[in-house]
């Protein structure tokens, strides 16, 4: 007897337990609103606007690809990428160029490296950058805000928390610089 009133005692709590969890489910989610989403998109033209006013040459570009090493002193890794240009929105025209990037993937070594701060490129990667002569090559200015991925009709940024569609990401873009030729 006592058995079964044990057994009736945690049936009736597994019953509680699950219509607080039904009740949770049918309440308003408390994750953050898409209304902050929206709040998150109006910020990112100050952080955009001191990236363009480093670069000169605004590109989106697709990584053909990318070669990673120890530096000399062998305390970073940095990568060098090949990116073939599919167009130009600001700067001179060219079909190829090439962009040294801090960190990589070291396979041979199973060692990846990344700085929070900067940029990564990989592989079959399709980006618009903001990128500064160095040299014969060309750097990624402003951080995070110099590197912006494309995939499916979408740009995503900061860290791929926030996306928009490419026609609304140029739009911002030639309102910060109405000389920007944007594709057609």
């Amino acid at each position: 007897m006592k058995q079964q009133h044990h057994l009736t005692f945690f049936a009736g709590i597994a019953l509680v337990a699950l219509a607080l969890i039904i009740a949770a489910g049918a309440m308003p989610s408390v994750a953050a609103p898409a209304s902050y989403k929206s709040i998150a998109l109006q910020s990112p033209p100050s952080a955009m606007q001191a990236a363009l006013a480093e670069a000169d040459v605004v590109v989106r570009v697709r990584v053909a690809q990318s070669t990673s090493a120890w530096t000399p002193d062998h305390t970073a890794i940095r990568s060098t990428n090949t990116l073939s240009v599919r167009y130009m929105l600001r700067g001179t025209e060219m079909a190829d160029l090439i962009v040294e990037t801090v960190g990589g993937y070291l396979p041979a070594e199973e060692l990846y490296m990344i700085s929070p701060d900067l940029p990564t490129l990989s592989g079959g990667e399709e980006a618009i950058l903001f990128l500064a002569k160095t040299g014969d090559r060309y750097a990624i200015v402003g951080g995070q805000d110099g590197k912006y991925t494309v995939r499916a009709g979408q740009v995503l940024y900061a860290g791929g928390l926030f996306e928009e569609p490419i026609a609304s990401f140029y739009a911002r873009l030639q309102a910060l610089d109405p000389a920007m030729q944007l594709p057609a």
